[in-house]
């Protein structure tokens, strides 16, 4: 549930971007408190305890689960690494996982990071969870 808020005459989704009244979806209030100096792009606004927070989106520790198949492409090109994802692929010589892989890097929908192929090409391509993780966050703004 999205909860919006009206500060200084603008209706405000919590999460942070300016919308117009006629958006709104679910809960609203009027804020009448002290609002924080924010940068949408990086902090989030919170309300607790009856007034306005700000928290820094990173701080939030929610990991990226599942991106598109365009996201992942695009982010492992933009890492020269794209090249080296299909020629692994490729190589595969179990006939069978690599026929099941080439299905789903040729037609999947969305990419999960606990897939079997994102694991398989991590380790083939010496990539940590961390990196793996760093990835999935700056595909997700693709």
């Amino acid at each position: 549930m999205s909860i919006y808020i009206k500060i200084n005459g603008d209706i405000v989704e919590l999460g942070g971007t300016v919308i117009n009244e006629a958006m709104i979806k679910d809960g609203f209030f009027e804020y009448n408190g002290i609002v924080p100096e924010i940068d949408y792009k990086t902090q989030r606004l919170v309300y607790e305890d009856g007034t306005l927070k700000v928290i820094d989106k990173e701080t939030t520790n929610e990991k990226i689960e599942k991106i598109t198949l365009r996201q992942t492409k695009l982010i492992l090109n933009q890492m020269g690494l794209l090249p080296q994802v299909e020629s692994y692929i490729s190589s595969i010589e179990d006939e069978q996982l690599r026929a099941t892989a080439k299905i789903e890097w040729e037609y999947a929908n969305d990419v999960e990071r606990t897939n079997p192929l994102i694991t398989t090409l991590q380790t083939g391509l010496n990539l940590s969870d961390e990196q793996v993780d760093t990835m999935f966050e700056q595909a997700s703004k693709l």
